[in-house]
């Protein structure tokens, strides 16, 4: 990141996601306390980086020196430290911290206004302003902290983890680990991720200027239960959302996921239909629900098209299925108009008049599980002028059961390989769903080699037919929100 664009910048948070040195305070025997940072940055040790795990009850611990304290004459310089000890203790430690002159420092420990204990909050308060005189700045308390993909940092053992264009904010540890796993396991990954828990000092908003200026972010994911600083968020928001897509999940959506959010970070939920409206104005992708959240991750990681509007082609093989998409996308707020006569006329030469339907939503009959047939359905229904997205369905756990009608044992690649054609050929948005309809082991299996396979190529692939039509009209006002914008600045 250049020079320039850090001075934009309210925190440098450079020495956050790219340490050097690395210090965790209250490693014992047990394994997933503090000890646990140790082992969670073995690759950063391996890469060059330093790791130095303080207690002055041991010596050793698993093989690692351990070090009495910050000042112990071997301990150098530290960007980031971890503090995990009781809670009681943390207030003190901080202020170790601030003598120190630690950059950055993940407060783990909890117990603190989370959970009732205002005196204790206040202490580590009193605790945190001070250490922030000399420069550093906190992160929680009650939180996992950081993994950089690109630095290999880590914030746990065996959490996958790879490299790839989202940055991550979560107020939930919980909520941290399950995106990273879903979206890995697919193949996208993460520039960076922070799990942030109660925001004693650095907020979500302290993020946002960073990541929108850093190159390696293309997409920003928030789970927020709560804002300490709304005014300055939203600003940071109308900052960022002209450059780069912001995908929120609010928790604390009704009474009881409030006064849960109360228990967790012991921050303020606020109401569902302000975040709603606020995300409304500033073109933030609104999502209420995680599985919702992680597929709309996954059409804005990839080198998208937004849509300029809501007309959609519906193109699968099947009637009920076709019927059923359609609905749900006039639900959504799409459109799904009639195709022009041309388009019809070319699906015809296509397909044979055998259970077909060639309006929209299109029912190709079971010759649209024919791969080269389908590529050129494909790409046919993407130019025509009526129509801006085309959403289709291709059930990968069905591959070998065609394969084997066919007697061609090429199905699952030359689907593949005959898709990608056409999404060179045709700049178009499109999307697919998998439809899950079976259960069985090598259906799951059949429908992520499939998914890993389209995301190389750029096509995003859902499994739940109704998100997709969720993030379709997401996308068209995002869309919207950025041609507003541009003629608000010309």
């Amino acid at each position: 990141m250049s020079s320039g664009a850090q001075d934009s910048i309210n925190v440098d948070l450079t020495n956050l996601f790219y340490p050097k040195t690395i210090a965790v305070i209250g490693v014992s025997k047990n394994r997933i306390g503090g000890i646990k940072f140790v082992f969670a940055n073995q690759e950063f040790v391996e890469e060059g980086g330093k790791v130095y795990p303080i207690n002055p009850k041991y010596k050793e611990l698993f093989g690692y020196k351990v070090y009495p304290s910050l000042f112990d004459p071997e301990v150098p310089e530290i960007d980031l430290a971890y503090i995990s000890v009781s809670a009681k203790l943390v207030p003190d430690v901080v202020r170790e911290c601030g003598k120190k002159k630690v950059k950055f420092v993940v407060i783990f420990s909890s117990g603190f206004g989370e959970s009732g204990n205002r005196k204790l909050q206040s202490e580590l308060e009193i605790a945190v302003e001070e250490a922030k005189k000399n420069g550093t700045r906190f992160i929680g308390p009650n939180c996992l902290g950081i993994n950089n993909p690109y630095s290999k940092i880590h914030y746990y053992p065996g959490m996958p983890t790879a490299q790839g264009n989202i940055s991550y904010v979560s107020m939930s540890g919980g909520n941290t680990g399950r995106l990273a796993g879903w979206m890995v396991s697919q193949g996208s990954g993460f520039s960076n991720v922070v799990s942030i828990g109660n925001s004693i000092d650095l907020t979500p908003t302290d993020f946002l200027d960073y990541f929108r200026q850093d190159p390696k972010t293309k997409v920003i994911a928030l789970y927020l239960e709560s804002i300490p600083d709304g005014r300055r968020f939203i600003e940071a928001v109308k900052r960022t959302t002209p450059v780069k897509p912001i995908v929120l999940l609010k928790g604390g959506q009704s009474d009881v996921g409030i006064q849960a959010v109360k228990s967790h970070t012991g921050g303020l939920a606020g109401s569902i239909d302000i975040w709603k409206a606020l995300a409304k104005q500033y073109g933030v992708i609104f999502t209420d629900n995680f599985e919702l959240f992680q597929d709309a991750l996954t059409c804005f990681s990839v080198d998208y098209h937004l849509p300029k509007n809501e007309n959609v082609c519906v193109l699968v093989a099947g009637g009920g299925i076709s019927v059923e998409i359609a609905d749900t996308c006039i639900k959504e707020g799409l459109k799904v108009p009639p195709l022009s006569v041309d388009t019809q006329k070319a699906l015809g030469e296509i397909f044979p008049p055998i259970n077909t339907n060639f309006t929209n939503p299109i029912d190709t009959g079971e010759y649209g599980y024919v791969p080269e047939l389908f590529a050129k359905a494909l790409e046919v229904v993407a130019r025509d002028p009526n129509i801006e997205t085309v959403l289709f369905v291709r059930e990968a756990e069905r591959f070998h059961i065609f394969a084997e009608t066919m007697g061609r044992e090429d199905m699952k690649q030359v689907t593949i390989d005959s898709i990608s054609k056409v999404l060179k050929k045709v700049k178009k948005p499109m999307f697919c769903s998998t439809s899950p309809n079976v259960q069985e082991q090598i259906a799951h299996i059949a429908r992520l080699e499939f998914k890993v396979s389209m995301l190389k190529e750029n096509l995003p692939v859902i499994d739940f037919i109704p998100n997709v039509a969720k993030i379709i009209k997401e996308m068209v006002c995002y869309n919207r929100y950025l041609e507003k914008v541009k003629k608000i600045n010309s």
